[in-house]
């Protein structure tokens, strides 16, 4: 089912992104794992604290001392009316011979002195033992019960119990209060360590929904990741609540002190206490998260639901401009954004490769996987920066012309993140070779880009240039921007798109070119040469084949010629 294979997708993403950024991701574990193993310490206590105090108030027994004369016809009746008041849960009778018999056995003076009573001397009276239901209302029974004939007096520690009572309830409420604290205190401390984990992934949200990827596809697996994280925190706490306090249980013998305060036996304890940090762990994680990304993108979680359902029930839909779309004919391998859609025919451009198609709607297919295609590729390329000592830099300045918007802008945002200084221009190709020359002069570039989307017609049945959608309109601008600067060396051209004709552009002038094997380049390669020639030394000869190798395809996608660097280096800094 499709619904069960993109979430297993997403967990496979977040699961891979944990160990990916393991440094933030141990961050986040440890302070999961610190803050539940408090609450736990804090629950273990308030609970056998709660415990304490409810063996405490059920020991608390009223006892009713009977007149001297009462018979046993009386003392059945008593004992029923005793059974029959509300708040009464159970009642015992204890006869004065047994309580004699209890002294006797319990002292060798009790023993002496008692043994010589007759029964009409001794002052001992019959008893009846009252345990109670609800201790708050122990004053209110213990009236009722004097209120019984033949009962002489009524004792169950008057005043002291009432008090009793009011500390246990400050004690209750105190440890809940004590509870709930150091659980919100955790939820802060954790949401506040995912949302600088994801803080520092913005660029990496960023770039995903610049290459296409929908918000929903961003967000899940986020939410997955913060699952993950809050399992993975508990695991520790969990362990430690399980056999620490097993441990503790056996040493001391299950009790502290004394008899009177006696822990609670470990299982179903413990196991109580581990689920509970487990979903503390779970909800506050995924909380974390939704809260981080919330602040990059505004979708709600009940879409993925939605969009599950409509997955699962099969309904038709219509492709619209701006959904995401693979063509059948060619095994589904290409990603593409709808732009058009004139007489029954959607016109495309790839979400990461610069390639322009067309298909018909039967040859469509929607994409409802994720879009994190080129992360770790993208990561690797972000690490390439400059290593700053005592001398300053200036790199060289980067014309960017670009026939696709989305392309157009997330090309300045990756030369941003090198801190180099960049001009982005919006122009379709057959604009660029009629605007190109009054662009160089208004900005004056060490470095053009010429770019957009190609495509390469075999069926055309030949190799020249015109057999390519766009090639033509990047040679043309090619020989305009030399007509300006003939220099390879003052003036860098980087042109082309996807299968655009490498050998007639960098016959045109061009210092690098696309595509010598007909390929397809992902969006971001010509910005990626453009930025190693913009931060490269202007003393020295590029290195060729490392200025390839680090685009997305190497030398299969982008070709070029030797060229010395744009960047001046002075001292001191």
């Amino acid at each position: 089912m499709k619904a069960i294979r993109i979430l297993s997708r997403n967990i496979r993403d977040s699961f891979k992104s944990v160990f990916r950024n393991f440094s933030l991701s141990l961050a986040s574990i440890s302070c999961i794992t610190i803050t539940l193993i408090v609450v736990a310490i804090s629950m273990v206590l308030s609970l056998n604290v709660n415990r304490f105090t409810e063996l405490v108030e059920k020991d608390v027994t009223i006892v009713a001392f009977l007149d001297l004369e009462t018979n046993d016809v009386e003392i059945n009746d008593i004992s029923q009316k005793l059974k029959g008041l509300n708040n009464v849960e159970s009642v015992k009778f204890k006869s004065k011979q047994s309580i004699s018999e209890d002294m006797m056995a319990s002292s060798e003076t009790f023993k002496n002195i008692m043994s010589e009573w007759s029964e009409a001397e001794s002052p001992i009276q019959d008893t009846f033992q009252v345990k109670v239901k609800d201790i708050k209302l122990i004053g209110k029974t213990a009236d009722e019960i004097k209120a019984i004939e033949k009962v002489d007096v009524v004792k169950y520690g008057e005043g002291m119990v009432e008090e009793l009572v009011s500390i246990f309830d400050i004690v209750r409420r105190a440890s809940f209060i004590a509870v709930v604290a150091l659980i919100v205190v955790t939820a802060f401390l954790i949401i506040n360590t995912i949302k600088i984990t994801i803080f520092s992934r913005k660029r990496e949200i960023e770039i995903m929904r610049l290459v296409g990827a929908s918000n929903l596809n961003i967000k899940i697996p986020f939410i997955i990741e913060g699952l993950i994280l809050g399992v993975l925190g508990s695991i520790i706490p969990i362990i430690a609540t399980c056999y620490g306090y097993t441990a503790i249980y056996d040493k001391l013998g299950g009790k502290l002190f004394s008899d009177l305060i006696k822990m609670i036996k470990p299982a179903p304890f413990i196991y109580f206490i581990s689920l509970v940090l487990l979903i503390i762990g779970m909800i506050v994680g995924m909380f974390g998260s939704l809260r981080a990304v919330k602040k990059y993108l505004k979708i709600w979680f009940i879409s993925y639901f939605f969009l599950c359902f409509i997955k699962l029930t099969g309904d038709v839909m219509d492709f619209n401009i701006g959904d995401i779309v693979t063509r059948n004919s060619y095994n589904n391998d290409t990603l593409f954004k709808i732009i058009d859609i004139k007489d029954d025919i959607y016109f495309l451009v790839g979400i990461n490769v610069r390639l322009c198609a067309d298909a018909y709607k039967d040859d469509l297919k929607l994409y409802d996987d994720d879009l994190r295609l080129d992360e770790e590729f993208l990561n690797d390329i972000r690490e390439k920066k400059l290593n700053r000592n005592d001398y300053f830099y200036l790199p060289g300045k980067i014309l960017h012309i670009d026939s696709d918007k989305d392309y157009l802008n997330r090309c300045l945002k990756y030369y941003e993140g090198f801190n180099i200084m960049a001009q982005g221009i919006y122009l379709l190709e057959n604009q660029m070779p009629i605007k190109i020359k009054e662009l160089l002069e208004k900005y004056n570039p060490d470095i053009v880009v010429i770019t957009g989307h190609d495509a390469y017609y075999k069926k055309r049945g030949d190799e020249s240039i015109s057999s390519y959608k766009n090639s033509l309109f990047f040679k043309q601008a090619i020989e305009e921007a030399r007509k300006y600067e003939k220099s390879h060396e003052k003036l860098v051209i980087i042109a082309g798109g996807c299968q655009s004709d490498y050998e007639e552009l960098i016959k045109a002038g061009a210092n690098f070119a696309s595509s010598p094997k007909r390929i397809n380049i992902h969006a971001l390669d010509p910005a990626i040469v453009a930025t190693k020639m913009s931060l490269s030394d202007v003393t020295n000869d590029i290195d060729l084949k490392d200025v390839l190798e680090n685009t997305k395809y190497g030398s299969k996608g982008i070709g070029g010629i030797i060229t010395k660097g744009t960047m001046h280096v002075g001292y001191p800094r």
